[in-house]
């Protein structure tokens, strides 16, 4: 599933050029993330939790910054 998480990533990156609002960037910071957990876990249940979990996360992170 590796490089289904990274298919996803580089769409979500192409979507945010696109658009440069910093809609989809968060969620390509949390693909970016599961794409490297893939390669230590391959349940997907976990992977697509971390990456529902990391998305906002990042969200409120950086929008602190």
């Amino acid at each position: 599933m590796t490089i289904g998480w990274f298919i996803i990533f580089l769409l979500l990156l192409v979507v945010e050029f696109a658009t440069v609002n910093l809609v989809t960037i968060w969620f390509a910071f949390g693909a970016l993330v599961t794409v490297f957990l893939s390669f230590v876990v391959e349940n997907i249940w976990i992977q697509s939790t971390v990456f529902v979990i990391v998305s906002p996360l990042a969200m409120n992170a950086f929008e602190v910054l």
